[in-house]
């Protein structure tokens, strides 16, 4: 029994439980993943530093020279017709020495009807949200590298409309001869601009 006791006990330590907390949040849509890349490695891909554009919703400072014309757009099909995507454009400037990128996240919950307390059918409604992303980055020298994205969140729920400004600012070290890459990120800091 006590070995029973301690093995149960290892494993709720090795695998913690993560209990659905609602309502505790807005706007968390913007953890959904923007690419299939990066859900297959796990969704914290903050250092993944190179070609991939999409990258940079995560992490600002990944923005590179080699993104330069990056076009990317994905789209998640999920249960009842919910659906989440990401689009993105990179270009690099070579006149100011930056990258910028454009990206919309968003998500589509689908149709649904409305009714009123007695359940007469009122017609139907729709419920879908977007952030619309503005970033720039640049390596500052062989290892360093730092950006910045500006985002504008809408949320729409029936008759229910909220907005939001925020912004990711982040830095980045690359040592390839020694296989370091560390990063800094300050992610998503902002506030509901409408309720």
């Amino acid at each position: 029994m006590k070995k029973y006791l301690i093995g149960c006990l290892l494993l709720a330590i090795g695998f913690p439980l993560k209990g659905q907390v609602g309502g505790s949040e807005i706007f968390q849509f913007l953890d959904l993943s923007n690419s299939a890349r990066i859900t297959a490695l796990g969704e914290n891909t903050y250092t993944l530093y190179g070609d991939d554009a999409t990258a940079a919703y995560l992490n600002p400072s990944l923005l590179n020279p080699s993104m330069d014309g990056a076009l990317s757009f994905n789209h998640n099909f999920r249960f009842q017709n919910i659906g989440n995507g990401y689009f993105s454009f990179a270009k690099h400037l070579p006149k100011i020495g930056y990258t910028a990128h454009f990206g919309i996240q968003y998500i589509n919950y689908g149709d649904f009807r409305l009714t009123d307390d007695t359940g007469v059918d009122q017609g139907a409604f729709d419920a879908a949200e977007q952030a619309f992303v503005l970033g720039v980055g640049k390596q500052w020298n062989k290892h360093w590298g730092y950006g910045v994205n500006a985002k504008y969140v809408s949320s729409r729920f029936e008759s229910y409309m909220a907005s939001g400004g925020f912004f990711d600012v982040s830095a980045i070290y690359r040592d390839s001869s020694r296989r370091l890459v560390a990063t800094l990120l300050l992610g998503n800091l902002g506030t509901q601009l409408t309720t």
